[in-house]
């Protein structure tokens, strides 16, 4: 018999006061995360300005790769750690929550990788297959936190926990993104009024200080009420072939990127005097170079301004 959810405004006051509880380390841990993203972009863009137009394209594309890495084993601990804070029924201190993740850290990020294997293999059977499995996958990561199950066995409970009430889940979910987009276009609405530069981004940022743990917060209520459920558990061989399917994708993915860099062979330098010499054949370049003179811009500003454009 299935376990009976509660209302979505129900789940979201549970939530909201689970968040208010513990809202100044929760604070924390989202500005630690966005210091982290920020580091590794700022890191990236000093590379890239320090090195200049000679910088390869290989290379380029070689440290994007490694940089989301970074970022996805990085932000797995800082998600870790919002989850193990908000799913204790007490608040705890920082030092309790990281010595609590590191202990599921692990089973954590297996965790996060096998869903985003399932789902994104899911996602190329005409994506309708991959909404469906989000949602039946959604309470993994709370799963593994609270559980301990790692992999396959926490996308497996958190089937058993939804089947039967996918479309339940799936309104609620949905239900939170409408009061968050909401909050989001109002917060950006009174910015925009106080003539902010950048109030849509502004916005975004602000509220996801709030949004963040109160997602969290969230699925975790959703848990609560699921958790008793002992449901149909899902084939373990869909789950393994959707998983291989998108190990083909991230593959195919890393296949083109390798085939970009070596079609683009060269640095970026020599990228962008090749699209000049092109521009120049198809008259393209003149055409730009009239229009920037006749709008008052300095083509002397131009990268490169000093190729021959005979």
């Amino acid at each position: 018999m299935a376990t009976t959810l509660s209302r979505p405004t129900e789940l979201l006051q549970r939530a909201w006061a689970r968040f208010k509880s513990r809202w100044g380390s929760t604070l924390i841990i989202s500005l630690l995360t966005s210091l982290l993203y920020l580091g590794v972009f700022a890191l990236i863009a000093s590379g890239v300005v320090a090195v200049g137009p000679d910088l390869s394209i290989g290379t380029a594309l070689g440290a994007g790769i490694v940089s989301a890495i970074l970022i996805t084993l990085a932000g797995t601990y800082f998600t870790s750690m919002m989850t193990v804070l908000i799913s204790d029924e007490q608040p705890i201190s920082l030092g309790q929550t990281a010595a609590r993740t590191n202990k599921v850290y692990l089973a954590v990020l297996v965790t996060n990788i096998v869903t985003g294997l399932v789902v994104g293999g899911s996602t190329i059977l005409l994506i309708v297959p991959g909404l469906i499995m989000a949602v039946y996958l959604s309470l993994t990561q709370v799963i593994a936190v609270n559980e301990g199950l790692r992999g396959m066995p926490a996308l497996r409970r958190s089937r058993a926990m939804i089947n039967g009430q996918w479309g339940q889940v799936l309104w609620r979910i949905f239900f939170l993104a409408i009061i968050i987009a909401l909050v989001n276009a109002v917060v950006s609405g009174l910015l925009s009024l106080l003539s902010v530069d950048n109030a849509d981004n502004l916005a975004s940022s602000l509220t996801s200080l709030v949004s963040g743990p109160l997602t969290v917060a969230y699925l975790v209520e959703m848990y609560r009420d699921l958790r008793s459920a002992k449901g149909e558990m899902g084939s373990k061989s869909l789950y393994t072939g959707l998983a291989v399917l998108g190990v083909l994708g991230v593959i195919g993915l890393f296949t083109t990127l390798y085939t970009m860099s070596r079609a683009m062979s060269g640095t970026f330098q020599d990228q962008w005097q090749r699209a000049l010499e092109q521009s120049v054949e198809t008259g393209s370049y003149e055409n730009s170079w009239s229009w920037s003179y006749g709008n008052g811009v300095d083509t002397n500003s131009y990268p490169f301004n000093s190729v021959d454009a005979e």
